[in-house]
């Protein structure tokens, strides 16, 4: 199946790593179906502690069809990074393509002076293994 390829931007001090898997036992390629899971880790390379406050993601599908999805924190949260300290959590993406993209934004606030900042999610693929060589 081969090894799942980590992308990594860093913006702001804040480094954000992503790595995606498709999930064949919740998918169905007949139904056009396929499910994605991804695990993200943000690491906060500043000096300063910061809040993940919302997301905004671009997700694209194989026919170049584009959903944007916005939403408070992430799983559920709003975690708070002091310098050094990482935050990773695990979600998913259905599509109905065997192939696609993400990518988005974390708006995050710098706690010392409340100062807002667009934190950049790199972009990565969402690849069926049977579609790589």
């Amino acid at each position: 199946m081969g090894v799942n390829k980590e992308y990594i931007f860093t913006s702001h001090g804040i480094t954000v790593s992503a790595i995606a898997k498709y999930e064949e036992e919740y998918s169905n390629p007949e139904l056009e179906r396929f499910i994605f899971s991804y695990k993200i880790t943000i690491t906060n390379k500043s000096d300063f502690p910061v809040q993940l406050i919302s997301r905004k993601w671009e997700i694209y599908d194989g026919q170049g069809h584009i959903r944007n999805v916005e939403g408070v924190g992430v799983v559920g949260l709003q975690p708070i990074l002091e310098p050094n300290q990482e935050f990773t959590y695990d979600s998913w993406c259905p599509l109905n393509t065997p192939l696609g993209k993400m990518k988005g934004f974390y708006f995050m606030t710098r706690l010392i002076d409340q100062q807002s900042l667009e934190v950049k999610i790199p972009e990565f693929t969402l690849v069926c293994p049977y579609l790589q060589n």
